[in-house]
């Protein structure tokens, strides 16, 4: 048997689906912000074309 939850009044409710978002939503920022310092460092790491270097003529 599942369990209900047995709100109080409907600001309970809203409270809880705000912590709920909330929640989701740093776990997204953090997977993002993982992913974008991967990218950064790779871009400054790997010598290549976006550095600058002489193109061949």
């Amino acid at each position: 048997m599942g369990t209900k939850i047995e709100y109080v009044d409907s600001s309970h409710m809203y409270a809880t689906n705000y912590i709920r978002n909330s929640k989701a939503i740093a776990v997204l920022w953090a997977i993002f912000s993982i992913c974008y310092a991967i990218i950064s460092v790779v871009a400054f790491v790997t010598p290549g074309e976006f550095k600058g270097t002489p193109s061949k003529v």
